[in-house]
Parts: C-alpha cells; sequence; structure tokens
C-alpha cells in the first residue's frame, strides 16, 4: 500500500470515528484502458448527513504523477445547512510536493434572493475567515 493509500484511508477512518459516521462503501477506482487500481471512492452516512463521499485518484503518465483527494458532505434534506466540499491535489512523488487546496460551502438556495441566508449560515465564520486571513 503506498503513502496516497494509506493517507486516504486514515482520512475516512479518522472522520468517520470523530464523528460517528458509518462507512458504508469502499469502492477501486480501475483505469479503463488497464484495469489496474488507480484510486478508491468511499461513502459515508450519519443521522444529520446524507451522503458523504471521499475519493482518491492518482494519475501516472510517466512524467510526474499527480493525485487527487476529494471529500464532499452533502447535508440533510430537512436542514439548510450548505454542502461542504473540499479538494486537494498535488504533483510528485511525495504527497508533500506542490499541493493546491480548496474547500467550498455550497448554498442550497438561491442565494441572490435570500440574503437572510447568507447572514446566518457564513456569518458565524467570518471570524474564522478573518484570523486565516492575516
Amino acid at each position: 500500500m503506498d503513502e496516497c493509500e494509506r493517507s486516504h484511508a486514515e482520512i475516512v477512518e479518522r472522520i468517520a470515528g470523530a464523528h460517528g459516521i458509518r462507512p458504508e462503501t469502499i469502492t477501486p477506482l480501475r483505469s479503463m484502458h488497464t484495469g489496474e487500481t488507480v484510486g478508491e471512492v468511499a461513502t459515508l452516512s450519519a443521522m444529520n448527513i446524507d451522503r458523504a463521499v471521499g475519493a482518491e485518484l492518482r494519475i501516472d503518465d510517466g512524467e510526474s504523477p499527480v493525485w487527487i483527494r476529494s471529500f464532499h458532505v452533502f447535508s440533510g434534506s430537512f436542514t439548510l445547512i450548505p454542502h461542504f466540499a473540499i479538494e486537494w491535489f498535488g504533483t510528485g512523488d511525495e504527497p508533500t510536493d506542490r499541493v493546491t487546496v480548496l474547500v467550498d460551502l455550497l448554498p442550497r438556495i438561491d442565494l441572490a434572493v435570500n440574503l437572510g441566508y447568507v447572514d446566518e449560515v457564513y456569518g458565524p465564520l467570518q471570524g474564522a475567515y478573518d484570523d486565516v486571513a492575516e
């Protein structure tokens, strides 16, 4: 098992253990050309979320390997809590080589006509954003 596989398995395990989320399936991703395993997708569920999906993919074209990991949480239909998405990817043989991280909170409603939602849901995050921005 290489470092990317261990890291993805550890991420799924830690999230599940820390938040009472049940791992449901772990499915290998296979190359359409060679049939070899190039990553995996894990689905998880819990009481307050519809589904969480973690994915890990490795692409090695012979020049510089690329690895991509993502974690998406889809909140329950009964709540206005935004969906959460985090993706991080890098190039090189080591997981610490060039790394980019994308984080997003995906709103559940049309923000153009529901400005109160912005204040109520995203307002409490302003302090954390200000700390990071400094």
